[in-house]
């Protein structure tokens, strides 16, 4: 009885609930109409309240049922911004081209001690390139934000 059902397609508005935040893991990417629905987010919130999520940027297509959209670090404080948020803070994950390639190298293979030498391997590899090409953390796998609804 306490379960709302909603259809992140449509716009929705759950402000008479006062929520303080909510979360959108890894979800955004499976909504077609995105903006409508970081509207509807913003709408749902009190003031002041928080939205916290990930998406990811580097990853193979996956239905769930649908799969649409990849995001910039940019377009994605841009559509937060646009959809009445504030205080927006991205931050970029798995950065890095080697970090990047282990992560999508090591998502088929099942052997652990591989796995974890790849992984050692690659962060090592992205720390010394960071030093001679910052631009290499530019190069990401994935990015999570906090963003604030706030009315003045």
């Amino acid at each position: 009885a306490n379960v709302k059902s909603v259809n992140f397609e449509l716009p929705f508005d759950l402000s008479d609930e006062e929520y303080d935040f909510a979360l959108c893991i890894n979800t955004l990417e499976h909504i077609y109409n995105y903006r409508a629905f970081l509207q509807s987010m913003s709408t749902s919130l009190k003031n002041g309240g928080s939205l916290f999520g990930i998406v990811p940027f580097l990853l193979s297509y996956h239905e769930d049922p649908n799969d649409y959209h990849r995001y910039t670090h940019t377009a994605l404080e841009r559509a937060l911004r646009e959809s009445g948020f504030s205080d927006i803070s991205v931050i970029k994950v798995g950065c890095g081209v080697f970090t990047t390639t282990a992560n999508l190298i090591t998502a088929n293979i099942r052997n652990r001690t591989i796995t974890i030498i790849i992984w050692l391997t690659a962060i090592t590899a992205d720390k010394i390139l960071n030093r001679f090409n910052p631009k290499n953390i530019n190069i990401y796998t994935s990015i999570a934000f906090k963003a604030r609804k706030v009315t003045n």
